[in-house]
């Protein structure tokens, strides 16, 4: 069993998971399914919480990959809510 460590940031109004792009082509079964109110920066794509978080976990459950979560509290946080499949 795989343990993978993430960190999501809540930024009072919303959350984002922050996971490494190489994790999400790794894990994600159809990165077509992230909605672009997720971001892609620096190498990392902000999941936003509503909808994208939960398909991240799902199909991290499904590979048996046990997702340890940090959260972070950062008013300043802003997502780029740019994602595109072809940004990975």
């Amino acid at each position: 069993m795989e343990i993978l460590n993430v960190t999501f940031i809540d930024n009072a109004s919303h959350g984002y998971l922050i996971v490494d792009t190489e994790d999400i082509k790794r894990i994600v079964n159809d990165v077509n399914e992230i909605s672009g109110f997720s971001g892609v920066r620096c190498g990392q794509v902000q999941l936003e919480e509503d909808c994208d978080l939960g398909i991240f976990l799902r199909d991290a459950k499904e590979k048996n990959i046990v997702v340890k979560i940090r959260e972070t509290y950062n008013e300043r946080f802003r997502c780029e809510k740019n994602y595109s499949p072809s940004m990975l």
